[in-house]
């Protein structure tokens, strides 16, 4: 007779590992546009004349994330999924989370977060970052 071994923790899809750094960074972005917005403001007064244009773009864009945000919370409950706990410092963001009743860890650096964050910004501004840039413009 063989002796009944525990099963291994399954395997996450990356499906799944997607949605949970989706959900980080989205978090991540909504506050970033919030200093960002706030920046323009005080800017208002000084030189930027059309800094009126820019908050009212990033605050279309902001406006949209609650609702992407409230997707994958659908999706994270059709998956068995929940954020348990979520730490940012400087430098990385690291979550501890459930998926089919078992916890996982996720831990971002901030300069993966960034770049994540700017490819969504260059898609809602319609900016190309593929095209080449001289080293000053990066």
């Amino acid at each position: 007779m063989k002796p009944i071994l525990p099963s291994p923790t399954p395997l996450q899809t990356e499906d799944e590992i997607r949605m949970v750094k989706e959900y980080l960074v989205l978090v991540v972005m909504l506050d970033l546009l919030e200093i960002e917005v706030r920046k323009l403001k005080k800017l208002r007064s000084g030189d930027l004349r059309t800094s009126r244009i820019y908050i009212r773009k990033l605050r279309g864009i902001q406006s949209g994330l609650p609702k992407q945000l409230h997707t994958l919370h659908r999706n994270f409950k059709t998956h068995g999924m929940r954020i348990i706990e979520m730490n940012r410092a400087k430098g990385y963001i690291d979550s501890r989370y459930l998926c089919r009743g078992y916890e996982y860890e996720m831990m971002l650096q901030g300069d993966t977060v960034r770049a994540e964050i700017e490819v969504k910004l260059a898609e809602e501004f319609g900016v190309d970052l593929a095209a080449e840039y001289g080293d000053d413009e990066l």
